[in-house]
C-alpha cells in the first residue's frame, strides 16, 4: 500500500452537490455521485438513478406521491425516466431538464 496513493485519494475533491430546482411548492434535490443512492455509484454519469428528495422551506421534507413511500425522507435509487416524468409534469422543457439532471 503506497501511503502517496491513499494521500491523493483522500486529498480528491468531493463532487459538489447538484443545486436544487423549483418543484411543486418547494424545491427537488436530484443527485448523484458516489456519496448517494443512485447507480452508478460512482462521481461520474451518466446515471440510470438518482437520490431524490423534496422539501418544503428548504428544511422539511415532503411525500412525492408518484414515488413509493420508503418511510424515509429521502427516496434512494430513483429511476430516471421518473425523474424526467416529475420534471416534465413541472413543465420543465427538454433542454432544462437536461441541464439539471446530474452528470
Amino acid at each position: 500500500m503506497n501511503p502517496d496513493d491513499i494521500q491523493k485519494e483522500y486529498n480528491s475533491p468531493i463532487k459538489p452537490q447538484n443545486p436544487p430546482v423549483k418543484f411543486r411548492d418547494g424545491r427537488l434535490s436530484i443527485q448523484a455521485s458516489s456519496f448517494n443512492y443512485c447507480h452508478p455509484k460512482h462521481d461520474h454519469g451518466p446515471y440510470t438513478c438518482f437520490e431524490v428528495a423534496y422539501l418544503l422551506n428548504d428544511s422539511v421534507f415532503a411525500n412525492i406521491p408518484e414515488l413509493q413511500d420508503t418511510g424515509d425522507d429521502v427516496y434512494g435509487y430513483v429511476d430516471i425516466k421518473q425523474v424526467i416524468s416529475l420534471l416534465y409534469n413541472e413543465g420543465y422543457s427538454s433542454k432544462e431538464i437536461l441541464k439539471i439532471l446530474p452528470r
